[in-house]
């Protein structure tokens, strides 16, 4: 009777949810999914086994099984796997892909003396300041916005400039790859061409973005804005004032460079209105596309934001970013949102986690060990059940506004629940 080593590729993931398990090639991005008998339930067992490495022993008589050497044969053409005759006792070696993570909520638990220590604001990537509230304009969802996006929002507060410099400067010191300035009518703040002109000399490697509403343009601090070295983001809800909007287009039109439209939109019939603007302008570069749920437009969300089977099959995740799907929340994590009554947030959806006037080195670390945001995965039912789980994009705050956990139409079989 022949011996073989029947084994896994290492860039292969397994993922396995009762009755149905689904292997992913996070090198080629092709997938196979299986129904598979128990004799093949038990051969994957053993294979996702730590101590085996990815490598089985299998006998001819093994693959005598009709499943068993069915299983095997589609993991070969597929270039899984491979099956090779034993010469000897010495077993190849195959690393699996094993996720290991030195930072991460769950060590903190399992170890109450570990410390993120001194580099622990190197975990800030994004910083969102909301430096005012000012704002004479009365759009429809105003105080909704924010909570789906990072723009706009109404109130009485303004960041001083002490406390924007002292944020300033934490971004700095943490090598942040990105900073937001945003607000009501950011025009409005009382110390704007300071605040500007402080933000030039402290960017450094730094990108950084001004988010306005386009009702709130204001032509000469508009030019101050795209003729430095910031990016501007111009915020265009519906519906539009015409005139104001056909106005400010043909004079962005030769500032292009350094200005990106962000049109919301919350039914199909806007997307068309969109799309004839891109058109006649020629934008489609500089155009970003932001659904907002309203509360009432869920067919619009189904239809066209919803993602399906074929959307997930096609989104071909790396290797790291499926393990960081498995660990963090991929847009949150190492976000922090300054409000401009100085509270600070990672999500706009979750708790206020400290204040401006704190250590931020502490803030961050409640975050690690106390917070909602930058650790959300998709760990809770239906996807828990699914074996996209990890395929999927991390849980975003559209599932916060529709109170869904899930964005999806995939339907998990019955006899899998």
């Amino acid at each position: 009777m022949k011996e073989y080593w029947f084994y896994l590729e290492s860039e292969i993931f397994v993922f396995k949810k009762k009755s149905k398990i689904l292997l992913y090639n996070s090198l080629s991005h092709k997938m196979m999914c299986v129904y598979p008998s128990i004799e093949v339930v038990r051969l994957i067992d053993k294979l996702t086994d730590p101590n085996e490495l990815y490598v089985v022993a299998i006998s001819s008589k093994d693959l005598d099984n009709k499943q068993i050497n069915s299983f095997i044969h589609n993991v070969r053409q597929s270039y899984f796997g491979d099956l090779i005759l034993k010469s000897g006792d010495i077993k190849p070696v195959i690393i699996p892909p094993i996720l290991k993570i030195h930072k991460s909520k769950s060590t903190i638990y399992k170890d109450p003396g570990f410390n993120l220590g001194k580099d622990i604001l190197l975990n800030i990537n994004e910083l969102i300041i909301y430096i005012n509230g000012k704002c004479s304009e009365n759009c429809e969802f105003c105080k909704k916005m924010n909570h789906q996006f990072d723009f706009c929002t109404k109130n009485s507060d303004e960041l001083c400039m002490k406390d924007i410099e002292k944020i300033l400067n934490v971004a700095l010191n943490s090598y942040c790859a990105k900073l937001i300035i945003t607000g009501g009518n950011i025009f409005k703040h009382t110390a704007f061409f300071d605040l500007f002109e402080m933000i030039k000399q402290k960017q450094q490697s730094m990108e950084v973005e001004f988010g306005i509403h386009y009702l709130n343009l204001e032509m000469e601090k508009y030019n101050y804005i795209v003729n430095s070295v910031v990016n501007l983001s111009v915020y265009i809800t519906f519906p539009t004032d015409k005139s104001k909007l056909m106005k400010f287009f043909q004079y962005a039109n030769s500032t292009l460079d350094r200005v990106t439209f962000n049109f919301v939109v919350k039914e199909e019939s806007e997307l068309i209105l969109v799309q004839n603007l891109i058109e006649k302008y020629q934008i489609e570069d500089k155009t970003v596309i932001k659904p907002f749920y309203d509360g009432k437009n869920n067919r619009f969300f189904g239809n066209c934001v919803f993602y399906d089977e074929n959307d997930i099959q096609n989104s071909f995740p790396s290797k790291q970013e499926l393990f960081a799907k498995q660990s963090f929340n991929t847009y949150d994590f190492g976000r922090l949102i300054v409000r401009s009554n100085g509270d600070i947030q990672a999500n706009a959806n979750h708790p206020v986690i400290g204040n401006i006037s704190e250590n931020i080195a502490d803030i961050i670390y409640k975050e690690f060990t106390e917070g909602k945001s930058w650790f959300r995965t998709r760990d809770q039912a239906p996807c828990n059940d699914c074996v996209y789980q990890w395929l999927c994009p991390s849980p975003s705050n559209y599932e916060i506004a529709i109170g869904k956990p899930n964005l999806c139409h995939v339907k998990i079989e019955e006899n899998e629940k």
